[in-house]
């Protein structure tokens, strides 16, 4: 699987980092006073916190794979449930659906995006299905008012 977003490179991070950087003089005037013993234990520090840095990319790497994992487990169950499954914006519009879903109603898959779905309601029970979208759009509009 790619990761969903492409890796920045090292010369893409340089240039911000270095420009949040104090000036170079500073920089300078601070090394040239210190003892070697205080340029060791500060290149000790720096390595320390590059092996840090290390360590939470491979973490995030890790993390990342096992998200990706879990996505396309997500997108398999969804996609072969033995169930039709959509999901309609409040307009009935369909924004998502499985294909168990496309299989059933012998469409595409991807043709069932952005159609209405009130397309696939027998003419008999449209009423019933425009009566039960306005229930669930008032539910919600209730559960987003403030109690009290």
């Amino acid at each position: 699987m790619k990761p969903t977003t492409s890796p920045t490179s090292v010369a893409d991070l340089r240039s911000p980092a270095e420009a949040s950087l104090p000036a170079r003089a500073v920089v300078d005037e601070t090394l040239a006073a210190q003892t070697p013993e205080a340029m060791l234990e500060r290149l000790r520090h720096l390595e320390v916190h590059q092996l840090e840095l290390e360590l939470a990319n491979a973490e995030l790497r890790r993390a990342q794979i096992e998200l990706e994992v879990s996505h396309a487990r997500y997108f398999n169950f969804y996609n072969h449930a033995p169930v039709g499954y959509c999901t309609l914006g409040e307009n009935g519009i369909i924004s998502e659906a499985n294909l168990t879903l496309a299989n059933l109603l012998g469409v595409a898959p991807g043709a069932l995006i952005g159609t209405p779905f009130q397309r696939f309601i027998l003419r008999a029970d449209q009423d019933w299905f425009y009566l039960l979208r306005q229930r669930i759009t008032e539910s919600r509009g209730a559960l987003a008012q403030p109690v009290g």
